[in-house]
């Protein structure tokens, strides 16, 4: 819980509150009230449903798990593009949440982090083979069109 509300005070502080010049000067405390608030809606759900915080960990780490093939198939596989990880990671969280929400996790006897997983590298693969393959102009030859860097890819 107390890595939750780090990350939440974090996200809050630089992402949200950050980008609005007003909100600069009172950052620090604007991201303390609303961790703060946040902890508290937590404990309260704690008391009222104490089922809810496991299962929104358990949901928060197999969501979580869906970087691992964007990680592993972008450091093996250069074709891949950054629409293919993002679908690849939209698909797997859509599976993710929807077999958690609708209470088939597990399915069938497998876990829907695992389904997710496989999801997500599906999707990420078809992408992937479904676009062209093209390198970026920073790594061509400097003599080198796109077009000849095509031919010999």
């Amino acid at each position: 819980m107390a890595v939750f509300m780090l990350v939440i005070g974090t996200m809050w502080g630089r992402s949200v509150l950050g980008v609005h010049p007003r909100t600069a000067p009172h950052q620090k405390q604007l991201s303390q009230l609303v961790t703060f608030a946040v902890g508290l809606v937590a404990l309260l759900f704690t008391f009222i449903s104490p089922s809810t915080l496991v299962q929104l960990s358990v949901l928060s780490y197999q969501g979580l798990a869906q970087l691992l093939p964007v990680v592993l198939i972008s450091l093996l596989w250069k074709r891949m593009s950054t629409a293919a990880a993002a679908s690849g990671l939209a698909a797997g969280v859509v599976v993710v949440a929807v077999l958690v929400i609708t209470g088939n996790d597990p399915w069938l006897g497998i876990n829907a982090g695992l389904l997710g997983l496989a999801a997500n590298i599906l999707v990420n693969v078809a992408v992937t083979l479904a676009r062209p393959a093209t390198t970026p102009p920073e790594r061509l030859a400097v003599d080198e069109t796109p077009e000849e860097a095509a031919v010999r890819a």
